[in-house]
């Protein structure tokens, strides 16, 4: 029994964290007010019935760039929904994860993507930034940023 209590007790904690995110609003983009994993955003964003933010083309970069400075995040990176996922046992692509397409716009830094499944999450760089938006791969689990969600 007391080998179920520390697990319990880190689930119950993670929610509690979650319980206290909130978001600032643009449209349909939401920017959390708190720090987080890029699964705990992941999640956050979809126990709300929205998805990480994904930048599919110029226009999606500018509009997010623009919620960004609006609710005053220029100054933070920002996970987005972008992973580095195999496909098969030789294969591996970076997709945006709501819809599993393969990112075909790019916004990444000089340098990137790192194509080490080390680092398979995009992190949006602050705008303020030597990389004003750009991207950069980056490990999922051991650093915590800022995420935003798309959504009604």
């Amino acid at each position: 029994m007391l080998r179920f209590l520390l697990p319990l007790s880190l689930v119950l904690s993670s929610a509690l964290a979650l319980n206290r995110t909130s978001f600032l609003h643009s449209d349909n983009y939401h920017v959390s007010t708190v720090t987080a994993t890029f699964p705990q955003g992941l999640f956050d964003c979809k126990r709300l019935g929205w998805v990480l933010a994904i930048e599919e083309d110029a226009e999606e970069t500018s509009a997010l760039n623009t919620v960004l400075t609006e609710t005053g995040h220029q100054a933070d990176n920002i996970w987005l929904g972008g992973v580095y996922q195999e496909i098969s046992g030789f294969y591996s692509q970076w997709i945006w994860i709501e819809n599993g397409k393969i990112i075909e716009y790019t916004n990444w830094q000089s340098g990137e993507p790192s194509q080490s499944s080390t680092y398979p999450c995009i992190r949006k760089d602050a705008l303020t930034s030597s990389y004003p938006g750009q991207w950069y791969a980056n490990n999922c689990e051991s650093n915590s940023y800022y995420f935003i969600c798309q959504g009604d």
